[in-house]
């Protein structure tokens, strides 16, 4: 096992990633066969990252990212994109061996061993993991939109509206305020700069994969992971140039159980919260002063 890319003073004692997984199997409660078939679905390349125990945040980590490249005045970013928690990977793994048939299954692990995309394919299942296990929930499903475009996920809980949603997870912004900061721009009180971005980039071709339909028939829209703050306004605006008939609902939201709503309908919301067992949080946006 190789040593984890991190400055060695964060870094509590590394782990192998798969006795790691098998002692967070055995904490709730599965059986060790059980543990040990997550285990195996580890593609190779995942198999062999490191763990450690992030004394910043109290998190267990493994190592399994690429650093960002060309950040102008700085170069390559190493963060904690790279090295995600191993709680969410086992998670997701949970999830996969539940949900997924065999063939989608053996897709979506050789896309999750793509080091590039890791965090990008890990993200997918954010929602899908708050869901009661007794809720249907089909994976790459058609979603009415042009040509042969495929959402991430239709969820068909009882006595609801069936949930059409997509996943995403946008690392621009995040790149660009690196930039400021290489470029040496400061907020008045010396710390990082005000995020500057373009909230509509968030919702690109989001309308293109949904055809027309009415909240009551089917609620349409995507969960959105920023990885930074949201100017709200600005978020409100580019939320209300998409077409109503398509897109119904925006989440902004990660691994938490907090995140922030865009609805046509303020029906929507209760529904949203009960379904993904959510609250609202202003933890995503920020106002211009």
């Amino acid at each position: 096992m190789r040593t984890p890319r991190v400055p060695a003073g964060p870094i509590g004692g590394a782990s192998a990633l798969a006795a790691t997984l098998l002692r967070l199997a055995a904490e709730v409660g599965l059986a060790p066969a059980e543990g040990a078939r997550l285990v195996n679905l580890l593609p190779a390349p995942i198999e062999g990252a490191p763990c450690f125990h992030d004394l910043f945040t109290g998190l267990l980590r493994y190592e399994f990212g690429s650093p960002i490249k060309d950040v102008p005045g700085v170069g390559l970013v190493f963060g904690t994109h790279m090295f995600p928690p191993v709680e969410q990977l086992f998670l997701v793994l949970r999830c996969v061996s539940e949900r997924l048939t065999p063939t989608q299954r053996k897709s979506y692990l050789h896309r999750l061993a793509d080091q590039n995309k890791h965090r990008d394919i890990l993200a997918e299942f954010i929602p899908i993991v708050r869901l009661q296990s007794d809720v249907p929930a089909e994976y790459e499903v058609p979603g009415g939109g042009a040509g042969n475009q495929t959402v991430d996920w239709r969820i068909t809980p009882e006595s609801r509206p069936s949930v059409l949603l997509d996943v995403k997870n946008r690392m621009r912004d995040l790149i660009e305020n690196f930039a400021q900061i290489g470029r040496g721009e400061r907020s008045q009180g010396g710390t990082a700069p005000m995020p500057r971005h373009d909230s509509s980039l968030l919702f690109r071709s989001l309308e293109s994969k949904f055809g027309h339909s009415k909240p009551s028939d089917c609620l349409q829209g995507a969960w959105v992971s920023t990885n930074i703050q949201q100017e709200e306004a600005e978020l409100h605006a580019a939320f209300q140039r998409l077409d109503t008939g398509k897109v119904h609902f925006v989440i902004l939201g990660d691994w938490k159980e907090d995140v922030y709503l865009l609805t046509v309908e303020d029906s929507i919301r209760t529904t949203l919260l009960e379904l993904f067992h959510l609250k609202e949080s202003t933890r995503f946006i920020f106002a211009k002063k």
